[in-house]
């Protein structure tokens, strides 16, 4: 006598429900729509997940779409966790397209919605020859700024403008703002374009920055110089003042140089094009490159000071 199989209390069959009969038809729409078989079988799973929390939460076939609409506040957050809605959404679909739901009334588009924004987008695909993914990209500070200040191109003025820009620099990042800032821009060259707001109105928003690194100087000022100097007072290897050794193990021997005329930190190496060193390959644009690779008189006898071949600790430390 053969040994029969019992079936797991928490099996997906089990789990499924008020979607058990329609089970099979869905898998045979998934199969026509392209899906793999491996496929199918996850979305059955996953739609299990799903009519199991909509039998507990108390929803049904009749109610379906408002339990698709509760759902979306319990399966948030990870990916994985999503994709319990996801499978909902496409047996809703699969139940729409076999005439068991009717097919709810789709919502009105940003386009029918906002007048504006519709020209906008047929303006900026014939006149700029903008993306649809850079339209649809552009939509939702465009939608925001329409929600914050109104249709009324009148409103747009340069305060109003920067004020918009400012709330929103508190609540999002640099990259979110910047992408706010190209959008409403092309927007507001529309609307200067078409007449609806002066000319010049496209620069009234203020600049985005994103400055890195910016409190790491560059060089030194001689006054920084001179204060490093006197912070040194009293160290043997720190020999004549303003004078500094440089340790041998660079191999250009015992190079003595006022350090207030070093290029380095005085900044008289920035802007200086790259040039070619012995080895004939460019060298850096970097002023302790140029200073210590790329110049011409980097040679054994005498190169520009390096602050890395500085025997002093307390200087080292201070130009790091």
């Amino acid at each position: 006598m053969p040994k029969q199989k019992r079936r797991h209390w928490n099996s997906v069959e089990s789990r499924l429900h008020f979607a058990r009969p329609y089970v099979d038809g869905f898998e045979k729409w998934l199969q026509n729509h392209g899906y793999t078989p491996s496929t199918i079988e996850e979305q059955v799973r996953l739609l299990a997940g799903w009519t199991n929390w909509m039998h507990a939460a108390g929803f049904g076939l009749d109610n379906i779409l408002d339990g698709l609409a509760a759902s979306a506040a319990v399966f948030r957050g990870k990916k994985s966790i999503r994709a319990y809605g996801g499978a909902g959404r496409l047996f809703i679909r699969y139940l729409q397209d076999q005439g068991t739901l009717p097919r709810s009334v789709p919502p009105p588009s940003p386009a029918e919605q906002w007048p504006i924004f519709g020209a906008f987008r047929a303006w900026a695909r014939q006149h700029r020859g903008i993306a649809h993914s850079t339209l649809d990209l552009w939509q939702r500070p465009i939608i925001d700024l329409l929600k914050s200040l109104g249709e009324d191109p009148k409103t747009y003025t340069a305060e109003a403008l920067r004020v918009f820009m400012l709330e929103r620099a508190k609540r999002y990042k640099v990259g979110r703002l910047k992408t706010y800032a190209v959008a409403i821009r092309g927007f507001l060259r529309f609307l200067v374009a078409t007449g609806r707001c002066p000319a010049g109105r496209e620069y009234a928003l203020p600049p985005i920055a994103n400055w890195q690194l910016a409190s790491v100087p560059r060089y030194l000022v001689a006054e920084d110089v001179e204060r490093a100097i006197a912070a040194c007072d009293g160290e043997r290897r720190l020999r004549a003042g303003p004078l500094c050794s440089c340790s041998p193990a660079w191999g250009y021997g015992r190079v003595r140089l006022p350090i207030s005329r070093s290029p380095i930190l005085t900044g008289e190496t920035v802007g200086l094009p790259s040039v070619e060193n012995r080895s004939g390959r460019s060298g850096s644009r970097s002023p302790r490159r140029l200073a210590t690779r790329s110049s011409p008189t980097s040679n054994r006898s005498g190169p520009a000071f390096a602050l890395r071949g500085c025997s002093s600790p307390s200087l080292r430390r201070f130009a790091r």
